[in-house]
């Protein structure tokens, strides 16, 4: 099953190379939203890994505005205590440019008073 997300680039790890030659790169989605009705934050970043440099966040800056192509790969294991834990991670396999950080206006608070908002059909 084939995910997409848009965010901002939070940040970008380094690539770390194990000695069996497999790489590994995370970077961060700051996937943050508002509350249209309060302007209330909520804060969300999404962690992604990269395998085998399939895609490369390093091409973009942080800020930039980006989609990312991602799967979700889970795996159980044993815990010290005899139980099973589970893990899950987004790994991201396309990385699509949107918006350049420098060009991005500022984002803006909406007044709910404004006469804007009568746009209605009716």
């Amino acid at each position: 099953m084939a995910l997409e997300l848009t965010g901002k680039l939070h940040s970008i790890g380094e690539t770390k190379t194990f000695d069996s030659g497999f790489q590994v790169q995370e970077f961060y989605l700051d996937l943050t939203r508002f509350n249209q009705m309060t302007g209330e934050k909520y804060s969300n970043h999404a962690r992604f890994k990269i395998l085998n440099e399939k895609c490369n966040p390093n091409q973009y800056k942080i800020g930039d505005i980006i989609k990312v192509g991602f799967s979700i790969n889970g795996r159980s294991f044993a815990k010290d205590d005899g139980s099973t834990g589970f893990a899950q991670d987004l790994v991201a396999y396309k990385i699509d440019f949107v918006r350049d950080a420098i060009n991005q206006p500022e984002a803006q608070e909406q007044d709910l008073n404004d006469d804007d908002h009568d746009d209605l059909p009716f």
